[in-house]
């Protein structure tokens, strides 16, 4: 928590990042606590993290802060959550992923975070638990309606795809082994 004055700089709500996606305009914030860090095996910290996020569509406005804390790199430009709303505002979709707790190397946690937005309804689903997955995230949406997770994983450079199967859980299928810098050419066309 925020006590001290000399950290309440920290634990303001900041702009975090700004895309356009097809007519939605979709705003990440922030809000870190400084305080409370997780460190990877390389020492990089990972500060708890409050998150929210603002839709503007066709003159409407929603706001979605999520209830979850999370440990993240915010220096580190792959680590940014990736979100997908349908353009009707039916269904938003949020990809967050943390710093593992128990994890001394380079695990991590991903969530994905489904909102029904016309019945304000919203449940939290595992993607993957202390995996070195999640980087360079973004969403797309297959033909029949499928909505697609595409990251990659630092452990054997693999390309994955995390997917909704029909029991309701999220899958993740390796697709092939590319290089960092193609997963990051691949995520940065996205944006």
């Amino acid at each position: 928590m925020c006590l001290f004055m000399a950290q309440l700089a920290n634990c303001q709500w900041v702009e975090y990042g700004k895309r356009q996606v097809e007519q939605n305009e979709i705003i990440t914030f922030l809000k870190q606590d400084k305080t409370d860090i997780r460190k990877n095996a390389e020492g990089t910290p990972f500060f708890k993290t409050d998150y929210k996020f603002e839709v503007k569509t066709g003159g409407n406005k929603l706001i979605i802060q999520l209830e979850d804390r999370f440990y993240i790199d915010t220096e580190n430009p792959e680590m940014v959550p990736s979100v997908y709303v349908d353009n009707n505002l039916n269904m938003m979709y949020i990809f967050v992923w943390e710093k593992d707790e128990e994890s001394r190397y380079y695990g991590m946690n991903g969530y994905i975070y489904e909102y029904n937005l016309k019945l304000k309804e919203n449940k939290k689903e595992i993607v993957f638990e202390k995996a070195n997955s999640g980087w360079f995230p973004y969403f797309t949406k297959r033909d029949d309606g499928q909505i697609l997770l595409h990251h990659f994983s630092y452990s054997g450079r693999l390309d994955l795809i995390s997917l909704k199967t029909q029991n309701g859980k999220w899958m993740t299928q390796r697709i092939q082994n590319i290089t960092p810098d193609e997963a990051k050419a691949r995520y940065l066309k996205q944006l």
